[in-house]
């Protein structure tokens, strides 16, 4: 039995919960095209994403992990896989005209909503 939401609508698109144990959690993400997810990052857990479905950008910014910080871009595409290290700063926007389908594994402490720092 989940104990947080596992499903929720976003502006943005929807996630749906797939599965949930102490120390992980997976998600799937549908981001609808021209729209893009909240600039964020996670204090407590890594992420790492798999794309089942649609293109789109993936902007990166480590500039509050470490000195020599930057920011950059990445593709995202069908088979397409990124890891997205904790406090790293980062969104993702469906560039292309059918939704953008990501599978989310979550991996730390704490995976719950709480543990996202939204930037806009």
């Amino acid at each position: 039995m989940l104990k947080e939401e596992s499903f929720c609508n976003r502006p943005w698109g929807t996630w749906l919960v797939l599965a949930m144990q102490p120390g992980y959690k997976v998600k799937k993400l549908t981001v609808e095209p021209g729209k893009s997810m909240s600039k964020q990052y996670h204090t407590h857990r890594d992420e790492y994403w798999v794309v089942l479905q649609g293109k789109g950008e993936l902007v990166l910014d480590i500039s509050n992990v470490t000195n020599n910080g930057g920011i950059f871009k990445d593709n995202l595409y069908k088979g397409s896989h990124h890891k997205i290290n904790k406090r790293v700063i980062h969104k993702v926007t469906n560039t292309g005209d059918e939704p953008l389908v990501i599978i989310e594994t979550q991996i730390g402490d704490i995976t719950e909503e709480g543990d996202i720092i939204r930037l806009d």
